[in-house]
C-alpha cells in the first residue's frame, strides 16, 4: 500500500549530455526501463516541482539519455544538474508478494523476535548478493543485518516494523 500522493525519486540528472540540452541521467531504480515509455516526468529543481514533457529517452551503458521539450541548448541542461526526477505513488511497478521498495523500509522500527527494539533502519545497501538493512540503535551505533529469509521474520508495513531473528554472529 503506497499513498498515491507520495513522490518516489526514480533519478538523478547528473550532466549535459550533448549541446542540444540533452541530459544524461542515472536511474536510482530496479525499474530503469520504466523511463522508456513515457512521456512527461516530474522534476524537482531547487525545491521546484516542475512536470516535464519528455521529447526522447533511452538507456545508454546503464544511464538514461533524456531529452527534455524546452530545453535545447547546453545552458538549460547544465541548469537541471543534480535535478531529481520523481514519480507518485500511483506510478510504481507492482512488486510480488514480499519484496518492498526501499523507501518503505526506511525509518521502519526493527525489533527481534521476543519484541525488543534494535534500532531504526536508516540505510538499505545493495551487495549484490543480497541487500544489508543499516539499522541504528539508541546509542546511535550500526548493526548491519542481512536481508535472508531466515533473518527477516516479518515486514508489517502498516505498523512500519521489521520483526528479524538476529544471527548469533550479529548479536
Amino acid at each position: 500500500m503506497t499513498n498515491e500522493k507520495v513522490l518516489i525519486t526514480v533519478g538523478i540528472i547528473s550532466k549535459p549530455h550533448n549541446l542540444s540540452g540533452a541530459v544524461k541521467v542515472l536511474p536510482i531504480t530496479d525499474f530503469p526501463e520504466r523511463f522508456l515509455d513515457r512521456q512527461e516526468i516530474l522534476v524537482e529543481v531547487r525545491d521546484k516541482l516542475e512536470l516535464m514533457k519528455i521529447s526522447s529517452i533511452s538507456l545508454h551503458n546503464g544511464f538514461l539519455i533524456m531529452q527534455l521539450k524546452d530545453i535545447d541548448s547546453i545552458e538549460k541542461a547544465e541548469q537541471l544538474k543534480g535535478a531529481y526526477l520523481k514519480i507518485s505513488g500511483a506510478q510504481l511497478a507492482p512488486l510480488d508478494e514480499n519484496e518492498f521498495y526501499i523507501f518503505q523500509l526506511i525509518d521502519m522500527k526493527v525489533k527481534d523476535i521476543q519484541g525488543n527494539y534494535i534500532g531504526k533502519l536508516v540505510e538499505v545497501i545493495k551487495t549484490g548478493a543480497n541487500d544489508v538493512y543499516v539499522v541504528k540503535n539508541q546509542a546511535n551505533k550500526e548493526i548491519l543485518i542481512p536481508a535472508l529469509k531466515k533473518v527477516i521474520k516479518k515486514i508489517d508495513l502498516e505498523a512500519k516494523e521489521m520483526i528479524v531473528e538476529l544471527l548469533p554472529e550479529l548479536k
